[in-house]
């Protein structure tokens, strides 16, 4: 069985570089790249207390813990660098739905 986002999906599409779905919203379908999209939770507020609103950071800490930040928590308590085994920037798209990896 393979993995479907909410109530939305419709179809699933192996194209041999990773999973993509389908899904409709408000009428529209949208395929999404399985590899490059955030499948857990996106909480209210990062791990510091600032509110997420249309892009968030999964990165590694200065003191080496593993956090969701804003682009501002990042630049304090971030490591600096996006990168894999770094961090990642995530963005979320027009459908309200989706985050995307955009960087890392």
């Amino acid at each position: 069985m393979r993995w479907a986002h909410g109530s939305h999906a419709k179809k699933h599409v192996d194209t041999g570089s990773g999973l993509w779905y389908t899904y409709g919203v408000d009428g529209k379908s949208m395929e999404v790249d399985m590899a490059r999209t955030w499948t857990g939770d996106v909480p209210f507020a990062d791990s510091f207390g600032d509110r997420i609103v249309d892009e968030f950071i999964d990165g590694r800490t200065a003191c080496g813990s593993w956090a969701i930040m804003t682009p501002t928590s990042f630049k304090l308590y971030g490591i600096g660098k996006l990168g894999v085994g770094k961090a990642q920037r995530y963005q979320l798209q027009d459908d309200f739905l989706t985050w995307l990896k955009v960087e890392g």
